[in-house]
């Protein structure tokens, strides 16, 4: 399953969870239930088995079974980045007394500001993929879908992908850091479930619907 990327139904923090592609079933009728011909166009034989789509399930399986074998293991984690934060710190500015604060209190500020900065670096990143020659090279495979479907998200360049991994192992490391050197170690993100809460509402309300033929 983790080669092929099935394992991405199951995990709340996947586009493709199953929740939320029936949660994005769900907002899409709701709206256009009385326009049958918009839903009926995005599970046509001409969009779903399109030569395009067939090239996004392509990639999302060749994708993923190169993020097991290639590009995670290239990767710095988290928790690397994290350590060598609070180090620097260390080093820099002496250990700090912990800031006293509500564990619940402290999760509401970690989460909110883990989020905002998280997605403040993926539209510079992804502005940047568009600016930047050399690396509109790699993201112009992701814009050359004619059709679209939640899988088109996953129709991505291999050094796309370790770029946006890099970018997330370095923010959330740095932003982990940070509030361990000021608040302690026991610094977490709300969740709900297995998935941080602002991106699980994010997900729920019908993100899947951005590559997706039904116009919200």
């Amino acid at each position: 399953m983790e080669f092929f990327g099935l394992s991405y139904l199951m995990n709340m923090d996947e586009r493709l969870y199953w929740g939320y592609m029936l949660s994005s079933l769900v907002v899409a009728w709701l709206v256009f239930y009385r326009q049958p011909n918009i839903l009926k166009k995005q599970f046509s034989k001409e969009v779903l088995w399109h030569p395009s789509a067939r090239l996004d399930y392509l990639y999302f399986m060749l994708t993923a079974f190169l993020k097991m074998v290639l590009i995670l293991p290239l990767l710095i984690g988290v928790n690397d980045v994290t350590l060598w934060v609070v180090l620097k710190l260390q080093h820099y500015f002496g250990y700090q007394p912990r800031v006293i604060i509500s564990r619940e209190w402290l999760m509401v500020f970690y989460t909110v500001t883990l989020f905002i900065l998280s997605d403040l670096t993926r539209y510079w990143l992804h502005r940047l993929m568009h600016t930047v020659p050399l690396l509109w090279r790699f993201h112009r495979v992701h814009h050359s879908a004619e059709v679209l479907n939640p899988v088109t998200f996953y129709r991505i360049h291999p050094v796309e992908s370790l770029l946006f991994g890099l970018r997330y192992a370095l923010l959330t490391g740095v932003v982990t850091g940070v509030f361990v050197y000021y608040f302690g170690a026991g610094v977490r993100a709300v969740h709900f479930l297995e998935a941080n809460v602002l991106v699980f509402i994010f997900s729920i309300i019908g993100s899947n619907l951005r590559h997706s033929h039904i116009p919200l």
